[in-house]
């Protein structure tokens, strides 16, 4: 990537990539600039699941810059987006805005890596339960069909063979098993460009906590506890349409999850377990402080490659 104007810019599209589909990634967009460099082969089209979309899909476009080049812009310097805090009408407030570490949330958003990202999950996630019958299962004798001469035709053994209609399968597989690795750095760079989208997008939040309030407790909200209706009101005066709350496995509010377990187009899951499919079939994100710290520091490229050097260290 090159630096122009305070952004990162990933490079021009020629004549010929511009008369293609503009949700088609190709190479070309992340090299320089430079007119020396040779065009690398070019990324075959690619589609996501219609379970998995972005909100604006201007995000995956390239745009149109001053020089009437088609480059893909990444504003450079720090980010932040808005934090947010639940108040005691338990309303989500704005309360200023939250740092983002520039590492993680300024990644291009590469379709071809996402893809490569979500059908290793679902691949990962298919039980494998297909099973054919071989030829002790299929349902018939082991009689001679007919006679081993005479009849002009081939000999035959058994009706359940693999060559007779309606026989057993010559190879069948019990159980088979859909999964396949895929490397960390790619797992960890899909997640990041799905972040990089949603920032982009404005679909990003950062909460203190999801506790309850407690000078919140008067009326029907007597016991102090999260209910349903608190965070359906709580997510109806925000305007989200689907949202995904992220927490800490440590220190998630139990409440609070149960709350959202009936909440309609909602989903929770603690910072660990936050994956690819899942941040892109929600349109909005809210992740609790921490929670916020410990994804960071997984999907931090330069952090992952000195824990590894220190881990070589003590071997």
């Amino acid at each position: 990537a090159a630096a122009r104007g305070g952004a990162t810019v990933v490079g021009p599209r020629s004549a010929a990539q511009l008369a293609r589909p503009t949700a088609i990634l190709d190479a070309r967009r992340w090299l320089s600039t430079s007119d020396d460099v040779p065009a690398p082969p070019v990324f075959e089209p690619v589609e996501l699941p219609p379970n998995v979309f972005v909100q604006d899909e201007a995000v995956l476009n390239p745009r149109e810059d001053i020089d009437d080049a088609f480059e893909y812009v990444i504003p450079d310097g720090p980010k932040s987006t808005k934090l947010l805090s639940i108040d005691d009408n338990l309303v989500f407030q704005e309360t200023g805005m939250h740092d983002l570490r520039e590492s993680v949330w300024s990644t291009p958003v590469r379709v071809d890596i996402i893809q490569r990202v979500v059908n290793w999950q679902r691949a990962n996630r298919r039980q494998g339960t297909a099973t054919i019958k071989n030829i002790s299962q299929v349902a018939g004798s082991g009689k001679k069909p007919f006679a081993q001469k005479g009849s002009g035709r081939a000999r035959q053994g058994s009706r359940r063979e693999p060559q007779m209609r309606g026989g057993a399968s010559p190879h069948p597989k019990d159980n088979p098993d859909y999964s396949f690795d895929l490397p960390k750095r790619i797992r960890r760079y899909g997640m990041r460009a799905v972040l990089t989208a949603r920032f982009i997008e404005g679909q990003v939040y950062v909460a203190d906590s999801f506790d309850f309030p407690q000078t919140a407790v008067q009326g029907d909200d007597a016991d102090g506890r999260w209910k349903t209706k608190h965070l359906s009101k709580m997510v109806a005066n925000a305007g989200w349409q689907s949202v995904a709350f992220i927490d800490t496995a440590a220190n998630y509010n139990e409440d609070f999850l149960v709350a959202q377990n009936n909440l309609p187009k909602s989903i929770f899951f603690r910072s660990v377990r936050a994956n690819v499919f899942d941040l892109m079939s929600y349109k909005t994100l809210v992740i609790t402080k921490a929670a916020l710290q410990e994804l960071e520091d997984r999907l931090d490229e330069d952090l992952q490659k000195a824990r590894m050097r220190e881990k070589r260290k003590l071997l």
